[in-house]
C-alpha cells in the first residue's frame, strides 16, 4: 500500500518501505567508533531510498484531497501546514496550526 506525505502545500513524496539486509542491521547496531562514517552513509541512503517522487497527476490528486480536508478558515486566520500523511485508500491525518493552535484532522 502506498503512503504519501507533504510538509509544504503542493509538494508531495511517496514514503517507501526500505528493507535492510542483515549486514546493514548489524552495522546500524554497531557501537564500534570505526563504523560511524559507514553508519552515517547508510542512514543517509535509507532516508533517500525511503522517499520517492510523485507524478504530477498523483500530486494533483493528493492536493485536491488535501484541499478537501483542510479546515475552512476565517479571513483573519493564520494557517500553517505541519504535515499531512495519506494512505493509498485516501485515509490519513492532517496536522496544522490555526492561529497558533495545533489541530489534528483524521480522515
Amino acid at each position: 500500500m502506498a503512503n504519501y506525505n507533504s510538509t509544504k502545500e503542493g509538494t508531495w513524496i511517496e514514503l517507501v518501505r526500505v528493507e535492510l539486509t542483515d549486514e546493514q542491521k548489524t552495522l546500524l547496531m554497531s557501537k564500534d567508533p570505526n563504523d560511524k562514517d559507514a553508519q552515517e552513509q547508510l542512514v543517509s541512503k535509507i532516508k533517500s531510498d525511503s522517499r520517492k517522487s510523485v507524478s504530477s497527476e498523483k500530486s494533483s490528486e493528493l492536493t485536491n484531497l488535501y484541499n478537501s480536508v483542510k479546515p475552512e478558515l476565517n479571513e483573519d486566520d493564520v494557517y500553517e501546514l505541519i504535515s499531512i500523511d495519506v494512505s493509498e485508500t485516501d485515509n490519513g491525518i492532517l496536522n496544522c496550526r490555526i492561529n497558533g493552535d495545533h489541530k489534528q484532522i483524521r480522515f
